[in-house]
């Protein structure tokens, strides 16, 4: 159960950080390198990325990778 709860949790992390920094799916997903549908999978977390993609998200919005991953 926790797994889930994490997995939708980075979600809504990402979500709230593309929102905050004003970007679209579309702009983040070019910044990172996946497609828009990629990235609204993984914002509704029906798809988990892979770390490398986590790394590359942070980056693109100037969060840390422990911004998104973090367990509260």
């Amino acid at each position: 159960m926790h797994n889930v709860r994490a997995h939708y949790e980075l979600a809504d992390r990402i979500r709230t950080a593309r929102t905050s920094a004003a970007m679209s799916q579309r702009a983040l997903a070019d910044a990172v390198g996946c497609d828009r549908t990629t990235m609204s999978r993984i914002e509704r977390a029906t798809s988990s990325p892979r770390f490398d993609l986590i790394v590359r998200i942070a980056k693109a919005l100037d969060v840390t990778v422990a911004a998104l991953v973090r367990d509260r």
